[in-house]
């Protein structure tokens, strides 16, 4: 019998052997609601307490560059889910009734078909997690029906939350708090990776802080003076406008922040707690810019929020309107105490962000940029623009340093130089750049024009081998951008365990078997029409050696080196083609990498022919540089020599190697398995 060899390398730290994908970081995003750029001490406000966003400000990054995608909270929290610009599915202001939806050319909500952040990460394996305000839709379908797979929001869930509770206006940030716990308590049970978008009323009208929150602000004197221009204005026309005490209009707006912000603190010590905090990124930002003193609702309002040196506010596409608090710590991942004044960002680029700090992949349409990079404190320069539309018409762009306005009323076209941080000066008559963002503004503001699906990627497979994960791609471009729904053998799929993204440009099939043979197709469709994919026929095939060695040896000397990773799937190519292929036409789709109850690696190995004659080699090294040691070895099934600190087994009936863990490795090391054919 000819002697084949069969070489299975793991190219993991025996300090994560537990579980592969461990290492995947956690997510929280914080969204105030109404929170001017300059409303947080670490932005510089002159009265306000917030220690506990100022320290995760001082344990993370801080950007001064960074924008809500819409002027309103509906919009804005449409692009942080969807990666998409609101205006881009005709939502250009908060959801109402149906009456008013059709007057202002929207939707009833946002589409829970689409490709969006959570339904990415719930299908690559985590657990997802909505609390607080929605804002996507007035009785729009619930938030499971948009990737979470749990959810207590108004509207949903727990009358706690309810529109009409007390203790939601009063303590929103609490109760959403409460909540984020209790659901990282759960995922730590599982070891699953969380994502969780929490999103707090705090800073929305009614503004009615409790009792004990006023405490730091009793002695507190307001002046106007205090405040950058154009905030000092503003301010100076409140004070002039109403005649009351402007300092108690500050009294309850600080209270407000301050308690939103001690409720943070409990959350970040509980992510202590846990265990969790080093590998969880924290977020947190705002919907929008802070309202006007002159939206009343009872005389809740104290109108003296600050969007800093930026003119403008709540509704307005000026800076302050949409320029926003952002702030990120991640522990294991960003150096503290960045202050980034740079990086351009705004909400479409969350999706795409997170996306790649949880190695998934993302529709490759989205107009959002990941700034993974600017988090890593590396070069991040911004290729892409930022545009902006409003339920009035009104439309703007950003590009560089550049901010170009198109009003629908008299104030027709503006251009300015955005270190002018209050848009004083007009530069419209700098006719090339004019014209240059003016005709990318406008193109942009035409291409919203409704258009039915077409596509651009149909998928394409052939064979693949059983057990093999199976990868399908399908990509379509329309107006509103359109969802996907997957079909094989012309029945519908359904999300399981092993079957993940059918309601994704991605599909795939952990471990594709005999009886995922067949056709697959994608149809992708809006509001405006559908249209299917082309239909892709797969065969799944039982492996021998011969295919194996064929199938490896087609690959470049490149792709064949340990750690070549071409499809971007968290596996090798070295490891991917051997831990699947048994040289003795065995099955290894049950062949796996795993940590045991006791603590154990194991190395497993397991095949068909029971009666054949094996023999193993276990070897191991400090580093993927240092020479390979033998660790233990059978001689055609028999039992095993061990080095010294190892302990191992050999399960004669079905070919089963267990390796333990070693003392001499325990905090790192490299294992590989070799497996001989007599």
């Amino acid at each position: 019998m000819p002697r084949f060899l069969l070489r299975t390398q793991f190219f993991l730290f025996l300090a994560i052997a537990g579980a592969l994908g461990n290492n995947r970081p956690n997510f929280i995003f914080i969204l105030a609601d109404d929170l001017g750029w300059g409303d947080l001490a670490c932005y510089g406000h002159p009265y306000v307490q917030t220690p506990n966003l100022d320290a995760l400000a001082a344990n993370g990054m801080l950007f001064e560059q960074a924008y809500a995608s819409g002027v309103v909270c509906g919009p804005s929290r449409v692009a942080l889910i969807s990666g998409r610009f609101p205006a881009e599915f005709g939502i250009s202001t908060i959801f109402q009734t149906p009456a008013v939806n059709r007057a202002n050319g929207m939707p009833d909500w946002l589409d829970p078909n689409l490709p969006t952040l959570p339904r990415l990460l719930r299908d690559a394996g985590y657990r997802t997690f909505h609390t607080g305000k929605w804002h996507l839709g007035n009785n729009s379908p619930s938030p499971d029906n948009y990737g979470y797979d749990d959810y207590r929001t108004r509207g949903y869930g727990d009358s706690s939350l309810a529109i009409n509770s007390n203790r939601f206006w009063r303590d929103c940030t609490a109760i959403t708090v409460d909540d984020a716990l209790e659901f990282i308590a759960k995922t730590k049970e599982t070891g699953e990776p969380f994502y969780i978008d929490l999103w707090t009323n705090s800073g929305h009208l009614p503004i009615a802080p409790l009792d004990e929150s006023y405490e730091p602000y009793v002695n507190l004197e307001a002046s106007p003076s205090d405040f950058p221009s154009p905030t000092r204005e503003y301010l100076e026309e409140v004070d002039e406008t109403y005649g009351d005490d402007l300092s108690d209009r500050f009294r309850r707006w600080c209270a407000t922040l301050t308690q939103m912000d001690l409720h943070i603190g409990r959350l970040m010590k509980g992510l202590e707690e846990f265990g969790v905090a080093d590998n969880t990124v924290v977020v947190f930002s705002s919907d929008n810019g802070p309202e006007q003193h002159y939206i009343q609702i009872g005389i809740t309002n104290p109108g003296v929020s600050s969007a800093g040196p930026f003119r403008g506010r709540k509704r307005r596409i000026s800076e302050g309107g949409i320029r926003m608090p952002f702030i990120v710590q991640w522990p294991s991942g960003i150096l503290p105490n960045q202050r980034n004044r740079d990086a351009v960002i705004a909400g479409v680029d969350w999706l795409p962000t997170a996306c790649d700090l949880a190695g998934v992949r993302v529709p490759r349409d989205l107009p959002g940029t990941s700034f993974a990079e600017a988090l890593r404190s590396e070069p991040f320069q911004r290729e892409s623009a930022l545009f902006w539309k409003t339920n009035s018409g009104h439309i703007a762009l950003r590009r560089d340093d550049w901010k170009y306005k198109i009003y629908t009323d008299e104030r027709g076209h503006e251009l300015h130089l955005l270190k002018d941080t209050g848009e004083a000066i007009n530069l419209i008559d700098l006719a090339i750049t004019q014209r240059q963002l003016e005709n990318e503004l406008t193109s942009w503001n035409q291409s919203l024009t409704p258009s039915s699906p077409t596509v651009t990627t149909s998928p394409i497979t052939g064979s693949i081998f059983d057990g093999f994960k199976l990868d399908l791609e399908a990509h379509g471009t329309a107006m509103p951008p359109p969802s996907y729904r997957w079909y094989h053998d012309n029945q519908p799929l359904e999300e399981s365990k092993l079957v993940r993204g059918v309601r994704s440009p991605y599909l795939t099939i952990t471990h594709a078997t005999l009886r995922n043979a067949g056709q697959y197709h994608c149809v992708i469709e809006n509001s405006e029409g559908s249209i299917a994919s082309e239909k892709a026929m797969v065969t799944v095939v039982a492996p021998t050696y011969e295919t194996w060695s064929a199938q490896f040896g087609e690959l470049s000397e490149q792709e064949k080196q340990p750690g070549a990773d071409p499809d971007a799937d968290g596996w090798d190519n070295l490891l991917e083609y051997a831990l699947r292929m048994d040289p003795i036409d065995g099955d290894l789709s049950d062949a796996i990498f795993e940590g045991s109850n006791d603590g154990r690696l194991k190395l497993a190995f397991v095949r068909n022919r029971a009666a054949a004659d094996l023999s193993y080699v276990v070897e191991a090294a400090t580093s993927l540089k240092g020479p390979w040691e033998i660790a233990a070895s059978s001689n055609l099934g028999g039992p095993f020599l061990a080095a010294p600190g190892f302990s191992v087994e050999l399960d004669n009936t079905d070919g089963r190697v267990v390796v333990a863990d070693s003392q001499s490795f325990s905090a790192r090391g490299f294992f590989r398995l070799t497996v001989i054919a007599q």
